[in-house]
């Protein structure tokens, strides 16, 4: 991959000329050869196959003329129309800018900007701005003095219309972040943070200290270091006994590399708040021996000091908006490290609701099936209990387990002794009626209840070897917060994950539907279903495949899938546009409905398509529904590593109405 057409480093709030003119100066630097800071007539033509776009050498060599003199106007001011100087030899950086301007042509863009212009000239007025912004964009809240910011924001200042937008200041407005789809509301925490934990979706990591694969990859505090500057909230940490009685993280039984538990501890306190103040839950394997747990309680005590929350939960107290069957907020646990592990109870069942503690309200970790592709009804596996974890596995059909009856306990934190094979695992029975294989309606009906009160933690199966992701939106719609993924993969499922958490100001917690934090699988929320209209315009410096300046053309085609509930599945694909990924055109629409919009996440992928062999991705971007924005929207294409790529954008026109099209679980 060419770091060179990637815009990772770049904020992507910054002013879109300053970005256009870095992208811009990388093209002209990839194709300057000789390095002597001008493009020959051949280089002008190995650029435009570096940008995609195919046009004759004509067509070209009438631009690269144009260019030359638009520069070296002044200079020629004083020569006849016959004096001015044809056949240029080469373009330095500053005529290649303007090469560029002649070249940047959007045809959707002009006609939309005469079609709202004063009288349909060149130039829009502060008026009608205002016009095609409330009635486009649905911004009906703006005045004319933000219109006429805008104008003066986004406008050139050599404009020969001051006060006026120009077509140019137009092109600029659409590549501002004021026209992106999503809705900029979350770029801050607006959501309500007061209600209990296991109202939220919480962003986790599974295995975070490994950089690669499960059986042999690297471990790292850096994996720490990226989950926690990305928003994640629950961090994994598998600890076994080292030597020297230094207890140290690894993936146990396999060859992965070892790091220190200290080294581990000091960078979770480092960053443990850098992009989110709200509560940091440490998933706590614990493999040691008792010496060496002694000691990791010591580390655990001495290196996190009072961001360590362990004041034991007084479940009949106001205190922390506390009630007998609700979990602390994310509010009131603010810049507090929980840990979530196995813990020593008493069984006295009379006493259990006064001192049950908060680690006690982690109710269970599921393990999710190991497949890579997305399959909804995955196998899933209850393996803890509200107090202790023991997997449980079946090489064939599962045996029935005997609970004796527990109806005389007082809440879900009561837990009974069970054998089998002559192992004792320590099951809470409410839990145990969740044990299943494949998740069927009923069963999800009881798990959506369960977790109005529980949190639970998903993550992979044990026996994976590579570090590939399963779906998480089956697990997220039957109200499961902790959905544990590989965070050093970038598949579909964890661009998933980074949807949903760039929700909230991305600081990890997400609000559940209304349903799914009363434990109901559907119902009335704060979102109706929706009728959606969205129409594909077009795309704007497509990249060739792996971002690179070398190879052909591209054929670039649009695919778009609805994820969420099943009754919202929903997939379009675009024709394909031959020979052009620099301004291709599509302009279709499609229509769907969204019957469950706050499970929704639209995915799109740009692909290019190939007549041998299969199609290759080029871009991809998702989104949860309730963060898209109406109107004439950009949307910024990420690479395979979820990177912003360059100046890469496409443009959709989205309406959406409310309807009454609600799913009931009768429906098939």
């Amino acid at each position: 991959m060419d770091s060179q057409n990637h815009l990772d480093t770049i904020d992507t709030s910054m002013d879109i000329k300053e970005v256009h003119s870095i992208w811009l100066k990388n093209q002209f630097r990839s194709a300057d050869n000789d390095i002597n800071h001008k493009l020959s007539r051949d280089e002008i033509m190995c650029v435009l196959n570096h940008m995609n776009l195919s046009i004759t050498e004509k067509q070209a060599m009438t631009l690269f003329d144009a260019a030359h003199n638009s520069k070296h106007q002044m200079n020629l001011k004083g020569m006849g129309a016959g004096d001015v100087q044809l056949g240029a030899c080469c373009l330095d950086e500053e005529a290649f800018l303007d090469f560029y301007e002649l070249l940047n042509k959007r045809p959707e863009l002009d006609q939309l900007f005469r079609k709202n212009s004063v009288n349909g000239t060149d130039v829009m007025g502060h008026q009608e701005l205002q016009k095609f912004l409330v009635t486009n964009q649905k911004m009906t809240k703006i005045g004319l003095d933000d219109c006429k910011a805008y104008i003066q924001r986004f406008e050139s200042q050599d404009t020969l219309y001051p006060g006026f937008m120009s077509i140019k200041g137009f092109y600029n407005l659409f590549r501002s972040p004021e026209f992106d789809i999503f809705n900029k509301t979350h770029n801050t925490v607006c959501e309500d943070m007061s209600q209990p934990l296991s109202a939220y979706y919480i962003s986790s990591s599974h295995n975070t200290y490994l950089l690669g694969g499960q059986l042999a990859g690297t471990s790292s505090v850096e994996g720490y270091r990226l989950a926690l500057l990305s928003g994640c909230r629950c961090v994994e940490l598998d600890v076994c006994d080292g030597r020297d009685g230094e207890p140290i993280v690894t993936h146990l039984y396999t060859l992965t590399t070892k790091i220190p538990l200290l080294d581990v501890l000091v960078t979770i306190r480092e960053y443990a708040f850098k992009t989110s103040k709200y509560p940091l839950i440490l998933s706590l394997e614990n493999n040691c021996s008792v010496d060496q747990q002694i000691k990791m309680a010591m580390l655990i005590r001495d290196v996190l000091k009072d961001y360590l929350y362990v004041d034991p939960v007084d479940t009949s107290s106001s205190i922390l908006g506390l009630n007998k069957k609700h979990l602390p907020s994310p509010e009131a646990l603010e810049y507090k490290i929980l840990l979530k592990g196995k813990k020593l109870i008493k069984y006295d069942t009379k006493e259990m609701s006064r001192s049950d503690s908060l680690n006690n309200w982690v109710a269970s970790d599921t393990e999710s099936d190991d497949s890579d592709e997305h399959d909804s009804d995955g196998e899933l596996e209850v393996v803890l209990s509200e107090t202790e974890t023991k997997s449980i596995e079946y090489l064939d059909k599962p045996e029935p387990i005997q609970i004796p009856d527990c109806d005389n306990m007082q809440n879900m934190g009561a837990c009974m002794s069970v054998r089998k094979d002559k192992l004792k695992y320590e099951l809470a029975k409410q839990l145990s009626d969740l044990v299943t294989y494949c998740v069927t309606k009923s069963d999800a009906n009881k798990y959506a209840k369960f977790t109005k009160n529980h949190l639970v933690r998903v993550y992979p199966r044990g026996r994976k070897v590579l570090s590939g992701n399963y779906d998480p939106i089956p697990h997220w719609n039957t109200g499961a917060q902790l959905v544990a993924l590989n965070y050093q993969t970038y598949d579909t499922p964890m661009i998933f994950n980074k949807a949903l958490f760039a929700l909230n100001g991305k600081c990890g917690y997400v609000l559940k539907p209304k349903y799914l934090r009363k434990g109901m699988l559907y119902g009335m929320s704060d979102m109706r279903p929706k009728q959606v209209k969205m129409t594909i315009i077009s795309g704007q410096h497509i990249p060739k495949p792996g971002n690179t300046f070398e190879g052909k053309i591209i054929d670039p085609y649009v695919k778009l899938r609805v994820y969420g509930h099943s009754a919202d599945w929903y997939e379009f694909t675009t024709n394909v546009v031959k020979s052009n990924g620099f301004n291709p055109i599509w302009e279709q629409t499609l229509e769907f409905t969204v019957r469950m919009p706050e499970l929704a996440i639209i995915y799109i992928a740009v692909k290019d398509h190939l007549t041998i062999g299969k199609n290759v991705l080029l871009g991809r971007y998702a989104i949860p529904f309730r963060a898209i924005m109406p109107g004439y929207r950009t949307i910024r294409l990420m690479d395979s590593e979820s990177r912003i790529i360059g100046v890469s954008t496409l443009l959709v026109y989205i309406s959406f109405t409310d309807c009454a099209d609600f799913w009931s679980p009768t429906e098939k």
